[in-house]
């Protein structure tokens, strides 16, 4: 990850494989910077209805609705698919490092400022 005045870069091994860039108000990504040659998706679980209070950035090879839905069975709360992106574990690896001020355990992480910044970055350039 290197952060600049307008420009931050998450990488891994030196390969850039997101770039955002600030806008005035927050970091927008641009969609021919996010893995390329993706092996899977990142996803974006949430729990809390309307408004998300955590999310779950993690990786699959499959497809997240099938993920969500292994995830829904062993949790008590209602779980919502906020969205998914392409990319590998060195994206979602340096996700939770950008992130990890606001991890709340393991892969969940309060869905508020910086990580609601990214998140909704990654989702406007190239999410589903």
């Amino acid at each position: 990850m290197r952060l600049t005045s307008a420009y931050l870069n998450l990488s891994r091994h030196g390969r850039v494989i997101a770039h955002l860039v600030y806008n005035g108000r927050r970091y927008v990504a641009h969609k021919r910077y996010i893995e390329p040659e993706a092996s899977g998706t990142i996803y974006f679980i949430t729990i809390g209805d309307p408004t998300p209070q955590y999310v779950k950035i993690g990786y699959t090879s499959g497809k997240p609705e099938k993920r969500m839905s292994a995830l829904q069975t062993g949790c008590p709360v209602k779980l919502r698919l906020f969205g998914h992106v392409p990319g590998g574990m060195d994206l979602e690896r340096s996700l939770h490092m950008e992130l990890a001020n606001y991890c709340s355990h393991g892969e969940w992480f309060r869905f508020e400022g910086r990580v609601e910044e990214v998140v909704g970055s990654l989702l406007t350039c190239g999410g589903y």
